[in-house]
């Protein structure tokens, strides 16, 4: 009978050392964290297009060569007749690279040229700045100080210049001192087509 009670004994000290004993599950932990995760990419600023049209200057034409306005201040620089073309289209590189070439059966003898798609042309001899020409695509963009360029009517030109106007082999052609250009018609509302300064390459 004395067997029983220390059987229990010896139960009860086992089942009291299993709850010491220490737990297979893994303790809880946070999220892992790779140690070669790049680190976050911030997305490149996008330049605003309008802030180059804003910087750029505005160009002008007039007897004397081409004239570039600062849009914010309005001072001008002058790009003048005689200038080295190397210079003159430094200058105008916001304008992006022109076409160029070489004609030469111009009256004045060969003439190098830089023409641009929105209807602007140069004319260099001998290494320099000689000449200018817009045509009608230029119409309303590019015109002198004073607004005369291709779009421009008859009535606008007298109101600006002291204009002569005649026949020639190249239509109705007019002089505003050292400005010359061609005329769509006679009358008040003839709009100008084309127009130039300095030398010129026109076939008469």
């Amino acid at each position: 009978m004395r067997i029983i009670p220390l059987v229990i004994l010896a139960l009860a000290a086992l089942a009291g050392c299993s709850n010491d004993a220490p737990s297979d599950e893994a303790p809880e932990t946070g999220p892992a964290v790779s140690q070669n995760s790049a680190p976050a990419k911030t997305a490149p600023a996008v330049p605003d297009p309008s802030m180059a049209a804003k910087e750029s200057p505005a160009l002008a034409v007039d007897a004397e060569g081409l004239r570039l306005f600062n849009k914010q201040s309005g001072s001008a620089r002058s790009v003048a007749f005689g200038m080295k073309r190397a210079d003159v289209l430094a200058m105008l590189a916001f304008r992006g690279p022109p076409g160029t070439g070489r004609n030469e059966e111009c009256g004045a003898g060969p003439l190098d040229y830089a023409n641009w798609p929105d209807g602007l042309g140069l004319y260099f001899q001998g290494g320099t700045f000689v000449g200018w020409n817009l045509d009608e695509r230029a119409s309303g963009a590019i015109t002198t100080a004073s607004g005369i360029g291709p779009g421009s009517s008859r009535a606008d030109l007298d109101g600006a210049y002291a204009a002569q106007v005649s026949e020639t082999t190249l239509g109705t052609e007019f002089a505003a001192g050292e400005l010359f250009g061609l005329l769509d018609g006679k009358g008040k509302s003839a709009k100008i087509t084309n127009m130039w300064g300095g030398v010129s390459c026109n076939f008469r």
